[in-house]
């Protein structure tokens, strides 16, 4: 009833209703350094651990359409066996590429920091961007996996050390 008189308000002051916004097609990704890459035959979300401990996967949004202006974007995480979360990103911009346009980095956070908990996990990841004109929705099953060791700053990551000599050999004696 509230929305119906804020629309006759709008038309008896002259202003017309702002139209529905447009939904295009869009396909999630990941960033890799190429870019965006597309969801394989097998897609894996890799978990990334923060420097303050905040627990992420990197993803992006992929649309041969061409798309300007900034965007929102809503995550959502539904784990399989667990509750859904999620947050927003503002001020997603997008870029052409070679096949269309992509959308910045979207860190899609996770409630709690304790990868283990996800590890392993199959997950639904959804994003949905908008903005006052357009908005597209896309969605992925990804098996959730930690194959980078590394803790990742704004700078360079943080990895453990490893061991460039495992030929077990300790032999000294070539000194």
């Amino acid at each position: 009833m509230r929305s119906l008189l804020i629309v006759l308000a709008l038309l008896v002051a002259g202003c017309p209703p702002a139209p529905d916004p447009e939904e295009f097609t869009c396909a999630l990704g990941f960033s890799s350094e190429d870019g965006f890459e597309p969801l394989g035959d097998a897609p894996r979300g890799e978990l990334v651990l923060g420097f303050q401990g905040f627990l992420f996967v990197t993803t992006r949004l992929h649309t041969p359409a061409e798309i300007t202006g900034e965007f929102e974007v809503l995550t959502s995480v539904e784990p399989v066996g667990g509750e859904v979360f999620g947050g927003v990103q503002a001020r997603v911009t997008w870029s052409a590429d070679a096949s269309g346009w992509a959308s910045d980095e979207v860190l899609v956070f996770f409630d709690d920091g304790n990868v283990a908990a996800f590890v392993g996990r199959e997950a639904t990841i959804a994003l949905r961007a908008r903005n006052d004109t357009d908005f597209c929705v896309a969605t992925a099953d990804v098996l959730l996996v930690d194959d980078d060791p590394c803790i990742h700053t704004d700078a360079e990551p943080i990895c453990p050390e490893e061991d460039d000599d495992d030929s077990g050999d300790d032999d000294d004696s070539a000194r």
